[in-house]
């Protein structure tokens, strides 16, 4: 039954995603109801979520990331060791802490989570971290049941490495193992969006004008050759916004019918900033964060500005905090009973006008 057919698309279109090695993002297999494709590279090609995405990683990227030593009556040192070091100065000799964290959040926000290698020295310490593509990382477990990630190397052998040694940032997930895309839920929203977008552009590469038929009247015949030469003629002459609205005979014996909708009719601005709001509720993104500063005033931007940090921000901190508590720095068995910890600090953002 259809029904049941565009069911099983939907279902398809949430689960099953074709990873290439080196690849530019994952691609949902059924279509959308605007017919446009939706991946990593489709959803960054639209301001509002390039603006949510780079806004989030780019904050969580400049936040010192803080680790602190916490004894059992809850006294917090903080520490300035070799965690600090990987978090904050050089995860590794290539790359800044700042592009790491950016490329570790950005994979999290795009795809199906954050991925980055944990390099470690003598005695299990972690002495380096390496970012990995999401494209290339498959969680899987071995015969025993140990939890491991297979990463794809461009053709050769691939990688297994151990979940202990995978520092991993989830979007969303429903049974807590696997992931899901944040843009696999948004899917409909971003092609919507992809296909306003589409549409603004033909408007002024057809000549700010919908399209329209020629329709013979009374007796007058038009054969396919003169019909293709009226076509011809008309795209050379008026196609275009530097020729809009230029002056045009219609052929005698032909009537002009246009077709379509006019972009007031169909309130075309009206929908790009319904979209923009859409597609901010998927980030929890305030919307003066994405310039669209339609209903902040100056007596609650400030509060925005907290609000941001608070309910937006905050949670991707505290995600990436207990990942890195549970892998950068595990658990030291000690008498004194004294834990690791790690937090963003947002003090920066939230500061007020003084």
């Amino acid at each position: 039954p259809v029904s049941l057919v565009g069911r099983a698309r939907e279902t398809l279109a949430r689960l099953t995603t074709s990873s290439r090695p080196g690849g530019s993002g994952f691609a949902f297999i059924a279509p959308t109801a605007a017919d446009v494709l939706v991946d990593a590279e489709a959803a960054l090609g639209l301001s509002t979520v390039f603006a949510c995405v780079m806004n989030i990683a780019s904050d969580l990227a400049a936040s010192e990331w803080q680790v602190f030593e916490r004894s059992s009556d809850g006294q917090r040192t903080l520490l300035y060791d070799e965690i600090y070091d990987i978090l904050n100065d050089q995860p590794n000799p290539e790359q800044t802490a700042f592009d790491v964290r950016l490329t570790i959040v950005l994979n999290a926000l795009l795809k199906d989570g954050g991925y980055a290698e944990i390099s470690r020295a003598r005695r299990g310490k972690a002495a380096e971290l390496w970012p990995i593509d999401a494209d290339r990382v498959r969680f899987d477990r071995l015969a025993n049941g140990a939890p491991v990630y297979r990463v794809q190397n461009y053709g050769r052998e691939e990688s297994v490495i151990p979940a202990d040694d995978m520092f991993c940032i989830k979007p969303l997930s429903l049974d807590g193992i696997n992931a899901t895309p944040i843009i696999a839920f948004a899917r409909e929203t971003i092609a919507r969006a992809n296909a306003t977008r589409d549409f603004g552009s033909s408007i002024y590469a057809n000549g700010t004008e919908m399209s329209g038929v020629f329709v013979p009247n009374g007796e007058a015949k038009i054969d396919r050759a003169k019909a293709e030469e009226y076509s011809t003629y008309i795209r050379e002459m008026f196609a275009g916004a530097r020729r809009a609205h230029t002056n045009f005979v219609v052929p005698t014996g032909l009537d002009y019918i246009s077709l379509g909708v006019v972009p007031d009719s169909a309130q075309f601005i009206a929908t790009e900033k319904h979209l923009v709001e859409d597609i901010c509720r998927y980030y929890r993104m305030p919307l003066h964060k994405v310039q669209n500063l339609d209903k902040a005033t100056n007596n609650n931007i400030e509060h925005l500005g907290i609000e941001y940090s608070r309910d937006c921000l905050t949670p991707w901190g505290t995600r990436m905090s207990q990942e890195a508590a549970r892998k950068l720095a595990p658990p030291r068995r000690s008498v004194s009973s004294k834990k690791i910890m790690t937090r963003h600090d947002f003090d920066w953002l939230r500061e007020g006008d003084m």
